[in-house]
């Protein structure tokens, strides 16, 4: 008998969102450039701004911490993706962008290991297609932060 997989959550049924346009990190941001997102306060509205731009790519319209596509809305300060009322799953990229995902991400708030294996997990887990140089930069001003 093979191993089983143990369930310790619902989060909602998949719902897959497909990559409608490519939109560098540098365009996303114009008039400001990638380090100036470097300098807020807190890592948790860089995460915010990755997610932003991800959903953006996806064909989600932006209304401040709100994004919508259709039916489908991400709200990143309560940390909620929804359907009609009610959780949803996003299949975006490699990964899946969920309430739970969300919150493992916002959560990161330090480089745990030296590698920075467990910023990029978690990363890759909620969806976001991050680009090696930004990677690196981020990693740089968890590192800092520390």
């Amino acid at each position: 008998m093979g191993p089983r997989q143990k369930s310790i959550k619902y989060l909602g049924p998949a719902v897959l969102v497909p990559f409608e346009h490519d939109i560098s990190m540098e365009k996303y941001l114009f008039p400001k450039h990638i380090e100036d997102i470097f300098k807020v306060k807190f890592v948790k509205e860089i995460y915010q701004i990755l997610l932003k731009r991800e959903l953006v790519r996806h064909g989600f319209t932006e209304k401040g911490d709100i994004l919508e596509s259709g039916e489908i809305i991400v709200d990143l300060k309560k940390k909620k993706v929804r359907r009609k009322g009610k959780d949803i799953v996003i299949k975006m990229n490699e990964g899946f962008l969920c309430g739970q995902t969300m919150t493992d991400l916002f959560e990161h708030t330090q480089v745990e290991d030296e590698t920075g294996k467990k910023l990029a997990e978690d990363i890759l887990e909620a969806g976001i297609a991050i680009e090696k140089e930004n990677f690196v930069k981020l990693y740089r001003y968890l590192k800092v932060q520390q």
